[in-house]
């Protein structure tokens, strides 16, 4: 058994998150039971396209190019798609992968005033939370839930 987990993130290369950290431990456990593990990211400053982690088969492309993630559904070819928080790339793997089991799980979703406290108290800088919100918060992403 094969099982992609898709993510913003992975614990792994620079600055990252709950969702992370969260998909790490699942891919590495997944592992540890005897199933290939995939997962598929926005690659970070240092992350090579291919690299593993903990026996997971981390796949990353670039973030300005979230197209490219087709390409790497389709490498992995998973019997189960697992999408740790919905984005744009839920919407993506769907598309790609019609005929495979589709998991998506919201850990965090974000309102509103979510959204507007971290455009005004940005941990990078503003357009860097203009763009998470539409990779993350789009009509894709709200069809493919």
């Amino acid at each position: 058994m094969k099982i992609c987990l898709i993510c913003t993130e992975i614990f792994g290369w620079g600055k990252y998150g709950g969702f992370g950290r969260v998909t790490r431990i699942i891919g590495r456990e997944l592992v540890k039971h005897g199933i290939e593990v995939f997962s598929i990211v926005p690659r970070r400053n240092g992350q090579k396209e291919l690299e593993i982690l903990d026996g997971i088969k981390v796949l990353g492309f670039q973030k300005s190019n979230p197209f490219h993630a087709k390409e790497l559904f389709r490498i992995c070819d998973a019997d189960i798609y697992h999408s740790e928080e919905p984005s744009f790339l839920t919407y993506l793997a769907m598309k790609e992968m019609p005929g495979k089991l589709h998991i998506v799980t919201s850990r965090d979703p974000k309102t509103t005033v979510d959204w507007l406290t971290e455009f005004i108290n940005p941990s990078k800088n503003k357009f860097q939370v203009l763009s998470n919100y539409l990779f993350e918060n789009n009509f894709f992403v709200k069809r493919s839930v």
